[in-house]
This record gives C-alpha cells, sequence and structure tokens, in this order.
C-alpha cells in the first residue's frame, strides 16, 4: 500500500498491495486507526461470505455491482449507492453478484485479522 506522512495525518492508496482473502474469491484492503476501520472489499462473481458474526459494529455501501446481503433473517440485493448497518453479534453473510460487487465498510473496533501492512 503506497501512503505518505504528513503532520496532520496519513494519506494512502487503498488497494495497493496485498489485499487479505479471508474467503475465496473475497479481497480487502483496510486502513485503521485505533477505535475504527475502513475496508474496500472486492467480490469475484458468486462469491460468498458465509454467515458470521463478530463482536464489530459494521456498516457498508455497494460501490459498484449487486450484493446479495442476509442480515439476521432478511435477504437483499444491495446495489450501488445502498448501503446496510449491522449491530455487533448479528449474524450475516454476502453473495458476490453475477458481475462481482466492490464494497466499502467500516468496522468499530477494527476486526482482528483484516489489518492490511500500510494499516498495522
Amino acid at each position: 500500500m503506497t501512503s505518505a506522512q504528513s503532520d496532520q495525518g496519513l494519506w494512502v492508496e487503498i488497494g495497493d498491495g496485498e489485499p487479505v482473502v479471508p474467503f475465496p474469491g473475497v479481497e480487502l484492503w483496510t486502513i485503521n486507526t485505533e477505535t475504527v476501520m475502513l475496508a474496500m472489499v472486492r467480490l469475484a462473481p458468486g462469491a460468498v461470505v458465509p454467515s458470521h458474526a463478530h463482536e464489530n459494529e459494521q456498516t457498508g455501501g455497494v460501490v459498484s455491482g449487486v450484493l446479495t446481503f442476509t442480515i439476521g433473517a432478511e435477504t437483499r440485493d444491495v446495489s450501488p449507492g445502498q448501503g446496510y448497518l449491522i449491530p455487533a453479534n448479528v449474524e450475516h453473510s454476502a453473495v458476490g453478484g453475477p458481475d462481482g460487487s466492490v464494497v466499502i465498510e467500516v468496522f468499530a473496533p477494527p476486526r482482528n485479522g483484516y489489518r492490511t501492512p500500510a494499516s498495522q
């Protein structure tokens, strides 16, 4: 990940460098502070994020493609410009659309295991 330090903060190129690959067909790059993490997530067509829950609050929005997202017992297709909010410890899953999907997500606190090199 390319970065540049300034007196006031850090500028980064998200998507530069090696991604975290938590599941086949799912790549993510992150930047974070001590309390919040921003992730750019790319899902290949039909890539599956299996049902799971975690202590982190999670919110996100679709940038491109369509994402079929299940939160609790409700499933919806989420399109560019649409988003979702997931409270801590709520089961959720996702499937990349036929053309793949790109989403931006925020986790608070940051997810362990999802930090990419420039954000550590």
